[in-house]
């Protein structure tokens, strides 16, 4: 299978227990598969597979479908997009949780607060919009 460089270059790092910003860099760069599931309550649509962690609700993400698949143990759903754009769209307090072959990265909703701040004001400053 060939994988985008980005995604190559993302599973390097973690695999080499690369610097914490240097894996956000790369992840910011890097189109992730997301798992979804189906809300039949209120409201129908998807929404992003979440784990709870240590009290905190973590959206969960991977670099391939296949271990997407994997990971579920019912039939499901999955979207691929920019994880700029996932983060960017995630509401405050919640984390994400990358899992990869060479191994996993966890992002705390503190964290993801301060990448979406810093994204927002470079958008605005480069006269973009999310």
């Amino acid at each position: 299978m060939n994988l985008p460089s980005e995604t190559v270059a993302l599973e390097q790092l973690i695999a080499q227990r690369g610097d914490k910003t240097a894996v956000i860099d790369q992840l910011l760069r890097t189109v992730v598969v997301v798992p979804l599931d189906l809300i039949t309550e209120g409201e129908t649509g998807v929404a992003p597979v979440t784990i709870n962690k240590d009290g905190v609700d973590s959206v969960v993400i991977f670099t391939r479908a296949e271990d997407a698949e994997e990971f579920r143990s019912r039939p499901s759903y999955a979207a691929t997009m920019p994880a700029t754009g996932l983060i960017l769209r995630m509401p405050d307090g919640v984390g994400l949780l990358l899992f990869t072959p060479a191994g996993n990265a966890a992002l705390e909703p503190s964290l993801l607060n301060a990448i979406r701040a810093d994204l927002r004001e470079r958008a605005t400053s480069d006269g973009s919009a999310d």
